[in-house]
Parts: structure tokens; sequence; C-alpha cells
């Protein structure tokens, strides 16, 4: 499924700083961003050129960008990118304290209620064991 513009540049923007949240990317990680990647209907050629404008660029100014994006997006896509966000902090099966502080603090920054993005990914098969 191919996404907007603004729904695809937060998830890639804001995934990318929480997989490098621990400076440790697990394999389990990368597979998971690829599966997302895929399913927002992000081509080879438009993550090459996401990759390569975040290099040189700093945590703060990343996450502005994937802010501003999740920002202007609908509230069922802002949910959308939390639930992909909480399956990827599960990916590498270990959550980490600066994990779900990054979460939480993303999700008060979009006004998106935790609560529903848990809710969500559960009905969705991601979930705390």
């Amino acid at each position: 499924m191919k996404n907007n513009a603004n729904f695809n540049t937060g998830l890639l923007f804001i995934t990318y700083l929480l997989m490098d949240s621990d400076q440790e990317i697990s394999e389990n990680e990368l597979n998971y961003l690829d599966s997302v990647r895929k399913e927002a209907g992000v081509s080879d050629d438009e993550f090459r050129a996401f990759y390569n404008s975040v290099i040189g660029k700093t945590e703060r100014e990343i996450y502005q960008i994937g802010m501003e994006a999740i920002n202007l997006c609908s509230e069922p896509e802002k949910i959308q990118i939390f639930v992909k966000l909480y399956g990827m902090a599960l990916a590498d099966e270990v959550l980490r304290v600066k994990e779900v502080r990054f979460i939480l603090y993303a999700t008060r920054m979009a006004e998106v209620s935790m609560e529903r993005v848990i809710e969500m990914a559960n009905e969705v098969g991601i979930a705390v064991s």
C-alpha cells in the first residue's frame, strides 16, 4: 500500500531515531524496518534517498523533520505510525526504557493516545509477552 509522503517521512525518520536510540541496530530491527518500508510502499530508491538525507543531520533535526511530517497526518495515520514504532521497539525482543520514553514523548507531541496505540498493536498481533 502506498501511503502519503508525510506518513512515509514521519515513519522513516522517527523509526530511524528509535532504531538508533540504543546505538545498536539488530538484525531483527533491520528486518522489521524492511517489512514496514515495503508495507508502506516505499521503493528501494525512495528509501536510499531517505537514508542519504539523514546523513549529517543531528538527532534533533531528524526528530523535527519526522514529527513535523507526523503532525500533518490524519489521526488514523498517526496511530498506524506509532503502532509500527511500538513494533520496532519490540523487534529486538528487548524493550528498553529509552525506547519507551521516546515513544511516549513522541505520542504526546503528536497528541496520540498511547493506550490507543497499544490497543491497535494488540489487534494486529504486536504485544509485549
